[in-house]
This record gives C-alpha cells, sequence and structure tokens, in this order.
C-alpha cells in the first residue's frame, strides 16, 4: 500500500524540483494532473474499497502507515501541485484522509505545525 502512494508521489519532483525549463515544467504538470494522477487515484481509491468498502482503513481495522502516508500524498498535491482539492473526485479517499486527520494526536499536530512546501 505504502508503495502504491509512494508511485503516486514519485513523478512530483520532475516537474516540481527538478526541472528548470518553465515550459517543460508546466507540461509535465500538466500529464501528471490530467492523466498519470487519475489514474494513480483511481487505483487507490479501488484498493481501499477492497476494505470494508473504505469505511475503514486501507488496510485491517486500524490506522496503518498507508493511511498516515496518504495525508502526505495530500499535503504534497496542495502545496507541490498547487491542487485545491485533489480527492474531491474520490469519496473514500477524502474520507479516509479526513478520519486520519481526526485522530487526536493527528489533528494536534496538523494544528500547530508550521508551514511548509514540502
Amino acid at each position: 500500500m505504502v508503495d502504491a502512494i509512494e508511485d503516486t508521489l514519485r513523478p512530483i519532483p520532475q516537474f516540481w524540483r527538478y526541472e528548470t525549463d518553465e515550459k517543460r515544467k508546466e507540461a509535465l504538470k500538466k500529464v501528471y494532473v490530467e492523466e498519470t494522477l487519475p489514474n494513480y487515484l483511481n487505483n487507490l481509491e479501488k484498493l481501499l474499497k477492497s476494505n470494508n468498502n473504505g469505511e475503514g482503513y486501507f488496510v485491517g481495522e486500524s490506522l496503518t502507515w498507508s493511511d498516515l502516508h496518504l495525508l502526505n500524498l495530500l499535503a504534497m498535491l496542495e502545496v507541490q501541485v498547487n491542487l485545491t482539492d485533489p480527492f474531491e473526485n474520490y469519496p473514500k479517499l477524502k474520507d479516509l484522509a479526513q478520519r486520519v486527520s481526526a485522530q487526536p494526536p493527528i489533528a494536534g499536530y496538523l494544528a500547530k505545525r508550521p508551514p511548509s512546501t514540502f
């Protein structure tokens, strides 16, 4: 599961950090946002639905590293790719991100963490 999420993140540095040509950067980002990302998010949504119809967590009955890593994906899509609501068309992923964010220790951290571009 973590690898599936990591595969979704892997293309981001190509256009966000490493590419210096602005036209090429925008072209890479466009392909990622319009083609690559929807494919990955569809697959993640399907994987989530395969466990308790997506009403719980990615794996088993409790929070795992995979669920936490989904928040990392969400943050990177919002900050580095500039997407306002990356999970808008993926209701199970959106619900999971909200469930994980609402966990008291995580909610406390999120409320206090400083802004970051990473």
